[in-house]
């Protein structure tokens, strides 16, 4: 909580120095000028109320008050994020409606858009990324901007105003976004200190269990220490980091971890944040009886290793070389053993109080990185095909063409369609048409390179992202798939018939074609268009003052 204290101080101190220059820049008679009747005293009151305390209710109402005051907005519009929508909270200036009709779902998508600018933009912008009942509504009200509120990749809300301050532009748009950064670092502390308390009653709870009277943890030593972690988001990262946490909160020397992959037939995963090539991983044998060994008391010294099993004599003596004096169970998930390796720093019964106080939330930590992950990965995930869908499209997209810009390489975009889709369907019936899609799906894997993103766009079209492809390894890539396509059969849904497919595709290339991502997909899918046009099982790169007929 210190960091976030910290950071929004920092936030202020610098808001302050801006609204001092707006200030002298006023009294100079400079054209930047705050609004007529803007009290400076009273922003930087807020902001240092907000850094010293950070009490959402007082802070939002002040935002609110010098919304409608000095900055001249007659109507504002409040969407704070609940869950899977951005609902409406607080509105101004606005009658006869139904909460229902400024109700926007949250999407990645959403996220996104609004993370490119946290300052305010005219409302047209957003058309497309909200319902159109929601943007029919904001304009026939006469809302002219939005903003969001935002704390670094937490979107907390979205603010829509119709001002008519009469300041300069650019100050009115400096204001408004310190605005909603003042309010978005109240929401983040908010956030954390009810998250705080409610994993602290958490652990009043298992220590007030029974069997625990008359046990006092540390806090040092208290599942409170790793919970700071819950921001890793994928197992990959959390892992690492909790053994780190471990060994900085025990104050060890030396550990390691070594533990179980998704995957049974994956060799097991080591994490040795002490440097240098680390303890020896076992056979997954002698990893299976160590763990087995370890399921009653939970700890066990490495000197008494052997007693377990014979087997394990030789892993024992290679650990005690190590300087590893203790093995710990640490299980990775409810399926997944794991076991953490130790120096000699504590007592048997200490590491197991310990690891009874630790387990239970870094258990907790691991499930909700996993599910995080399944539920990232299944919503960018087409279930017919099993590639990647339009929302993965666009992701990937954005950022190749970012990549693309950045390092100076071309980048290209192939979007196909099956021909015909519609005559098999109607022929033979959607399971066939799904069918062959499916079969197409596993095709395009196998036909594109490593780097290249392959997406189901939508219906029967199809994506092929290619970094650093010029328009000749696009045309050579088409013809390849045309060929390989119109060569293939593809057996019917449940039925003993085969029949021949063929595709369209048309291709554009950044920067060559397009600069942005509206601007290449429209060029490819011209190109496609034309190239339907001319006649099935083709393909053309886009040229310009390609249009549809």
């Amino acid at each position: 909580m210190d960091i976030q204290v910290a950071a929004i101080i920092l936030l202020s101190a610098l808001v302050i120095v801006l609204i001092g220059i707006l200030i002298r820049n006023s009294r100079r008679g400079s054209s930047a000028a705050l609004p007529p009747a803007f009290e400076p005293d009273r922003y930087m009151s807020l902001l240092s109320d907000n850094a010293a305390r950070g009490e959402i209710q007082a802070v939002a109402s002040t935002v609110s008050d010098l919304l409608k005051g000095p900055l001249g907005c007659e109507r504002i519009v409040f969407l704070r994020k609940q869950r899977a929508f951005l609902e409406l909270n607080y509105y101004h200036g606005i009658r006869r409606f139904q909460r229902s009709e400024f109700r926007v779902r949250h999407t990645s998508e959403l996220t996104e858009f609004l993370r490119q600018r946290y300052q305010p933009r005219p409302l047209a912008e957003i058309e497309s990324h909200v319902p159109v009942r929601v943007y029919e509504r904001l304009k026939r009200d006469g809302f002219d901007r939005f903003f969001p509120v935002f704390w670094r990749t937490n979107l907390y809300g979205l603010y829509f105003v119709q001002c008519r301050s009469e300041s300069d532009e650019t100050v009115l748009s400096l204001l408004l976004a310190s605005l909603a950064q003042t309010l978005s670092a109240a929401y983040h502390v908010k956030w954390h200190e009810t998250r705080f308390e409610r994993l602290s009653r958490k652990l009043d709870a298992m220590q007030s269990a029974p069997g625990s009277a008359g046990r006092t943890v540390e806090p040092s030593r208290s599942p409170l220490g790793i919970l700071k972690l819950v921001r890793h988001r994928t197992p990959a990262t959390l892992v690492p980091k909790l053994i780190d946490s471990i060994r900085s909160e025990l104050n060890l020397n030396r550990v390691a971890y070594i533990y179980e992959p998704k995957e049974k037939n994956e060799p097991l995963r080591h994490y040795n944040p002490s440097g240098g090539k680390g303890p020896a991983v076992p056979s997954r044998e002698v990893f299976d009886r160590a763990v087995a060994g370890l399921s009653g008391s939970g700890v066990r010294e490495v000197s008494r290793l052997a007693q377990l099993d014979d087997s394990l004599a030789d892993w024992a003596q290679s650990l005690k070389r190590e300087g590893i004096d203790f093995l710990a169970a640490f299980p990775i998930s409810s399926g997944r053993s794991g076991v953490l390796l130790l120096d000699g720093n504590l007592k048997p019964e200490s590491i197991a109080q310990h690891m009874e106080q630790l387990v239970p939330t870094a258990l907790e930590l691991v499930q909700n990185a996993e599910s995080y992950e399944k539920v990232q990965a299944l919503s960018f995930t087409d279930n017919l095909t099993g590639l990647a869908n339009q929302r993965y499209f666009t992701k990937r997209l954005q950022e190749e063409i970012n990549r693309a810009h950045r390092y100076q390489r071309s980048l290209a975009l192939i979007i196909f369609d099956l021909d015909d889709l519609k005559g098999i369907n109607d022929q033979f019936g959607h399971l066939s048409g799904d069918q062959v899609l499916r079969r197409l799906g596993q095709m395009l894997r196998n036909s594109i390179r490593a780097i290249d993103i392959v997406a189901r766009y939508g219906g029967d079209e199809f994506c092929v992202i290619m970094p650093e492809a010029d328009q000749a390894t696009a045309q050579r890539f088409m013809a390849r798939l045309c060929e390989k396509i119109a060569s293939s059969r593809f057996h019917l849904h449940e039925d003993s018939r085969v029949i021949a497919c063929t595709i369209s595709q048309g291709a554009a290339v950044f920067p060559d074609h397009a600069t942005d991502q509206k601007g290449l997909i429209y060029a490819a899918d011209m190109a496609l268009l034309t190239a339907k046009e001319a006649g099935r099982n083709s393909f053309l790169v886009y040229q310009e003052g390609m249009t549809v007929k």
